[in-house]
């Protein structure tokens, strides 16, 4: 019989090995070891969540944290912005959840979603964010102000590589309801994304449709070009043309290059079918059906 500790083992096959094992774990100074252990290890988790900081902050697991994660926790001390840019591609947008209790947050670039950790804070308020580096050897750094339910700021993207280039983007953002995962309502996730080994590409399209305010947002990422859109470009519906029609039809513009584009979701069941309304002769494509997703974020890079 081997018994130590709150982790002990008995190896004994006499019966009164076990007996004598169960009374020696049934005693009160055992209780009180293992209560010890279970807040020790609360507070040794509790330590990984907090301290983010390392090399590998860019692709951690998610924890419930106060925005509204994934895992579904408490939401009651973040907030969730769209952030918003104008570029040649298009009108891209990205998703910024920030915790106000530790000033940190996640950041959704896609693919991926990354951690983001606070370099420092400005005197006027400004947060000055980073995210460690992503698995394309890539990484994100903003510097950004939030007041009420608005953002404003600076994004840049810092590309690997010995050019060792940034994108800048000037972004201004607002703060959006995250939507429930009922499919009942054609407001949440969709996608039909999929990951091909043989080539290492990701391919489908990803759909978020969500509330901003009193206005319908959508948010689309094209994996690869159904109507000529460009790949890998988080594009963001413009709030002027973003219309519900009923319950189950959203309808929204996003600028392609130089072009608008019309699109349209239709729920049908747990998906939406997806299609463009003014396809340029030569573009045809089949309408992708987009499942709908367990939650509104997604759960890893």
């Amino acid at each position: 019989m081997i018994c130590g500790g709150w982790a002990s083992l008995c190896t004994g096959t006499d019966q009164n090995c076990h007996k004598l094992c169960a009374r020696y774990h049934a005693a009160p100074w055992m209780t009180a070891k293992r209560s010890i252990a279970k807040v020790s290890c609360f507070i040794a988790a509790f330590s990984l969540v907090v301290n983010f900081g390392g090399a590998n902050i860019g692709h951690a697991p998610i924890p419930g944290w106060a925005a509204p994660f994934p895992s579904g926790h408490d939401s009651s001390n973040g907030k969730v912005f769209l952030l918003s840019s104008e570029s040649e591609e298009g009108r891209m947008g990205w998703l910024l959840c920030l915790d106000e209790n530790s000033g940190g947050g996640w950041l959704y670039a896609p693919p991926f979603f990354a951690r983001i950790r606070s370099d420092a804070s400005g005197a006027d308020g400004e947060l000055h964010l980073r995210t460690g580096v992503l698995p394309d050897g890539n990484y994100y750094s903003l510097d950004i102000r939030t007041w009420a339910h608005s953002a404003e700021g600076r994004l840049s993207r810092h590309l690997a590589g010995p050019a060792s280039q940034t994108q800048r983007y000037l972004v201004k953002g607002f703060e959006i309801e995250v939507p429930a995962t009922s499919n009942q309502d054609v407001l949440g996730r969709y996608s039909n994304v999929r990951y091909v080994a043989a080539s290492g590409d990701r391919v489908g399209v990803e759909l978020l449709l969500f509330h901003a305010g009193r206005n319908i947002c959508a948010l689309a990422i094209f994996y690869e070009g159904y109507w000529g859109e460009p790949v890998l470009v988080p594009l963001v519906s413009s709030p002027s043309y973003t219309r519900r029609i009923g319950k189950s039809v959203v309808e929204f513009n996003l600028r392609v290059g130089s072009q608008t584009a019309t699109y349209r979701a239709t729920q049908r069941g747990g998906a939406v079918v997806l299609c463009r309304i003014n396809v340029p002769v030569g573009q045809e494509a089949e309408q992708p059906r987009l499942l709908k997703q367990d939650h509104f974020l997604p759960s890893s890079p």
